[in-house]
């Protein structure tokens, strides 16, 4: 588990190796739901409330930082917890930056990523190399799931802004979306899944102590989409905190503050 902090924002990455398990057991039925929350699960906060009461909704299989096969269900309660299957897993910091590699292997569908993040002053670097899966379904890595805002979420596409109105839009090569104070860029392209919807769950769904009612929240999602059977799909995504305007994106945009040296199945480096 490494984290890293600046003034002005908070942000984790979560893994796990052949040295431990995934996830704890969902004891007293709790956890119901955490099946991919160890598979790099990456958040970031600015306000610290960006996931507040946002649990009994959540769509559990686009978690942020994780690459994750959009299976029609989630697996049963009792196949939570597993062992890791890789060795390569861990972290490097001089106590002011830092970068963390996970050789990542799903122990629940096998697919397979390498995926490194790097942390800066100003963003964190996030790239995804050798994405590999047989399964018939489709692969995502979700660069944020988080509640929405009354602020409008806007994203700039083939030279135009476009504010996100309300519902799910594929996008190819977006060069940025700016949501809640976040930018996020996309230098390599990509297919981009974008939601910003009402999503509707239950807290019994993940608690078997809690209440049954429905819950309701307006959630704003990020993917980028792989497709069904990738085979050495790749992704890269910045994520610049802090950024109040489109203006400001704009000048991030301009600065080429960060370079992405290599991002292969051997080698993922980048250079602020």
């Amino acid at each position: 588990h490494f984290v890293f902090q600046r003034p002005d924002f908070y942000t984790s990455v979560r893994m796990y190796s052949t040295r431990n398990a995934n996830m704890e057991e969902p004891y007293n039925g709790e956890g119901l739901m955490n099946h991919f929350r160890g598979d790099g699960t990456n958040y970031l906060s600015v306000r610290g409330d960006e996931y507040k009461r946002l649990t009994p909704v959540y769509d559990w299989m686009k978690i942020p930082g994780a690459t994750i096969v959009q299976l029609d269900k989630m697996p049963g309660e009792n196949e939570i917890q597993k062992w890791g299957l890789t060795d390569y897993v861990g972290a490097v910091t001089d106590g002011i930056y830092g970068a963390v590699g996970f050789d990542f292997k799903s122990p629940h569908t096998g697919l397979a990523a390498r995926k490194a993040w790097f942390f800066f002053d100003d963003e964190v670097v996030c790239l995804g190399a050798g994405i590999h899966s047989t399964s018939q379904y489709p692969v995502y890595t979700t660069v944020n799931q988080c509640l929405s805002t009354s602020e409008k979420a806007i994203l700039r596409h083939k030279n135009k802004q476009t504010e996100i109105v309300q519902g799910s839009f594929n996008y190819t090569s977006p060069e940025w979306i700016l949501h809640n104070k976040i930018g996020y860029l996309f230098p390599n392209g990509g297919n981009v899944f974008v939601a910003n919807q009402q999503q509707t769950g239950s807290w019994y769904d993940i608690n078997h102590t809690a209440p049954k009612d429905c819950v309701q929240k307006d959630v704003f999602t990020i993917c980028l989409d792989h497709g069904k059977q990738p085979s050495d799909a790749i992704y890269a995504y910045i994520i610049v905190p802090g950024m109040q305007t489109t203006d400001e994106v704009k000048k991030y945009q301009k600065k080429k503050n960060i370079e992405i040296l290599s991002n292969t199945e051997n080698l993922q480096a980048v250079r602020s």
